[in-house]
């Protein structure tokens, strides 16, 4: 019965056992939906980590002269410090996205959202 993978039935001369080739357009496309899917992932990924415009981030230092010279750099670039962060080194702060992301990356400081807005109790004053 002839097959369109007409390549599936190719031997290996050293062996003579037989070995499966896909097609090339089948690798193409498994190459695309992977490309596709990766891109998908890490835009996703990119929208969640992303700072607002204005509001809450954390500003994560990259290195230990970034930790030192973070608290500095962040109310310099307008920054109001709120809390210190989850990770090692890192502050929470009130800011514009525009005032900090692009200068403290230079600087070896990260820019994420936060869904925290520095510590609290929990409670409400009624």
């Amino acid at each position: 019965m002839p097959s369109q993978f007409s390549s599936l039935s190719h031997c290996h001369p050293k062996n003579n056992v037989a070995r499966a080739t896909l097609p090339e357009a089948a690798v193409k496309t498994g190459t695309v939906v992977a490309t596709q899917f990766c891109l998908v992932a890490i835009s996703a990924g990119w929208l969640f980590a992303m700072p607002p415009a204005e509001g809450f981030m954390m500003l994560v230092p990259l290195g230990s002269s970034a930790t030192r010279t973070l608290p500095a750099l962040a109310v310099r670039k307008g920054a109001r410090l709120v809390a210190t962060g989850p990770i090692p080194g890192s502050l929470i702060v009130y800011g514009h996205r525009g005032n900090l992301m692009r200068p403290l990356l230079l600087d070896g400081i990260i820019t994420v959202a936060t869904m925290q807005g520095g510590c609290s109790s929990g409670e409400t004053d009624d």
